[in-house]
């Protein structure tokens, strides 16, 4: 079974669309683990709004990047910076439900 694993940085509204994620997910058979490291596929909910939350989601791609996990880039910074992410899947703020 594929496992998943979602990190969210920056505002309530990232919250909010990582749970929706999640549950789009989950119902297709996906499961849900806290830790990444066991997690085949890792989301990172990203944010504009909030510049420390930038390069803490930024620093938290490269670190998975060396793990060798599937990332999937989601939320306002992979939407508005996709140059920043081109090497991975992008899920916009209005793409969610194509997760």
């Amino acid at each position: 079974m594929k496992k998943f694993s979602i990190i969210t940085f920056g505002c309530t509204l990232n919250k909010s669309d990582s749970a929706r994620m999640w549950y789009i997910l989950q119902k297709e058979g996906y499961e849900f683990v806290e830790d990444p490291k066991e997690a085949n596929i890792v989301i990172v909910n990203t944010c504009t709004v909030k510049t420390p939350s930038e390069y803490k989601a930024i620093k938290k791609i490269n670190q998975l990047k060396k793990d060798g996990k599937i990332i999937v880039v989601a939320g306002c910074l992979a939407q508005h910076r996709p140059d920043l992410f081109k090497e991975y899947p992008i899920v916009g703020t209005y793409q969610i439900d194509k997760i």
